[in-house]
């Protein structure tokens, strides 16, 4: 046996690799933590995204419901108002014919 390989020496090198294998575990058992920690907070993540989600289709879907029912109160108002255009129009050309024509003492008022 070498001289320099004696108890002490036996003792450091042995000491010194069971705090690397110490260490080595640690470390193992940290980084599986720290990987179970990521997968979490991917599941959370994944899982806020899908409800976002959700709402802003839910929300969507309530303004198209609103922007239809405003559509079908314009196209009311519009054709309202296009009637009313028309018996404007026929009120004013009553009104000039009524102005045109001649009053009752056939003086023209």
């Amino acid at each position: 046996m070498p001289t320099w390989l004696d108890g002490r020496t036996i003792a450091v090198v042995t000491t010194t690799i069971t705090a690397a294998l110490a260490l080595a575990a640690m470390l193992q058992t940290a980084h599986s933590r720290l990987g179970n920690d990521i997968r979490n907070v991917q599941t959370e993540l994944s899982n806020d995204i899908r409800d976002v989600r959700t709402e802003l289709s839910n929300d969507i879907n309530r303004l198209d419901d609103r922007l239809r029912s405003v559509e079908v109160g314009i196209a009311t108002i519009q054709t309202t108002m296009a009637g009313l255009d028309t018996r404007l129009r026929v009120v004013e050309q009553h009104a000039r014919h009524a102005d045109e024509m001649p009053g009752p003492d056939q003086n023209g008022g």
